[in-house]
């Protein structure tokens, strides 16, 4: 049975009642500190004998984690420490105005990425259909200085659990998080995201019944395919790229979960990229690097599968008129 990606490197936490508790379960209750950067430059004398001398790099600092000291990243004088517990809090905030329910904690890495996942409650439908997607957030922190706070909408399909976010004009799948300790601007920026999360989902189900309404025409499915995946007849990944076409199409023609109402859709023509994407594709880790796992979850999260759907949405929704 398929889980859903962020299970992969995360802790299931499914049960919890509050973000802390949450945290605690998913062991990224550790703390994050900063120290001055001291450079190690190799010195050789006359008679090329090396010795080390230690010196400060300015305006750099080290974000480490507290209990195992394991380097986070570099940063800047502006950097500033939000603390895993600090920065998870408005999920609280969020699920006691909804009742979503806590799914996962995780980071990529030693941490210098961290998220927190939490189901919606309600399920988006296909109208015309038995389809559903689940709604997810996804709250994501880092520690390395390259990233705000930030609040990702993450649909899965039901059935595939291949995930389906989209960013196009108008249809933003991830908000930036302002942090704050007061309670009432935090309950504030809750409401915030709760609101542009509605609409993203609201609009997304009237895309994806569209979607579901248009017919596919093979013709159709050759002009998506020509698009996503084009061959170049000079290339030597030729054989390579022809063969991803046929497999793109074998789940589009044959993929269990798509609905008998949706097939020859064009909604069923992004499932099969999505599920291809996500699932038939392979996925590589390269040694004393992030495992196969993270990479996939980094990829679908904002890497190539998530490119790779973007394009083929597009393509689709283009030759559907949607």
């Amino acid at each position: 049975m398929r889980t859903d990606f962020f299970t992969e490197i995360g802790t299931n936490v499914e049960g919890t009642a509050t973000a802390e508790e949450a945290i605690i379960q998913g062991k990224l209750d550790w703390t994050v500190e900063i120290q001055p950067l001291i450079a190690s430059l190799t010195l050789r004398d006359d008679e090329g004998e090396p010795s080390a001398l230690l010196k400060p790099v300015e305006y750099k600092f080290a974000a480490y984690r507290g209990d195992t000291n394991d380097i986070l990243g570099l940063v800047g004088t502006n950097y500033k420490i939000i603390q895993n517990k600090k920065s998870f809090s408005v999920m609280d905030d969020i699920a006691s105005t909804t009742q979503a329910k806590y799914v996962s904690v995780g980071m990529e890495g030693v941490g210098a990425k961290i998220f927190m996942v939490a189901l919606l409650p309600g399920d988006l439908q296909i109208v015309g259909t038995d389809d559903t997607c689940k709604k997810y957030l996804k709250l994501t922190s880092s520690h390395d200085g390259k990233s705000s706070l930030s609040m990702g909408f993450t649909p899965i399909h039901g059935l595939s659990r291949a995930v389906l976010s989209l960013s196009r004009k108008g249809l933003q799948d991830k908000v930036s998080v302002r942090h704050t300790s007061s309670n009432e601007r935090r309950l504030s920026e809750a409401v915030r995201i709760l609101q542009m999360a509605d609409n993203y989902f609201g609009e997304l189900e009237n895309v994806f019944t569209g979607l579901a309404k248009v017919p596919f025409t093979s013709d159709m499915l050759d002009k998506m395919l020509d698009t996503i995946l084009p061959v170049d007849l000079e290339s030597s990944k030729k054989a390579r790229t022809e063969n991803k076409r046929i497999k793109l199409q074998e789940v589009y023609n044959n993929s269990v979960n798509i609905v008998p109402e949706a097939k020859g859709t064009a909604w069923a023509a992004f499932l099969a990229c999505c599920e291809y994407s996500d699932f038939t594709r392979t996925f590589s880790a390269k040694e004393g690097r992030a495992s196969v796992a993270e990479n996939r979850f980094k990829s679908i999260s904002e890497g190539t599968s998530y490119d790779f759907k973007n394009l083929a949405f597009n393509s689709i929704a283009d030759l559907a008129g949607i």
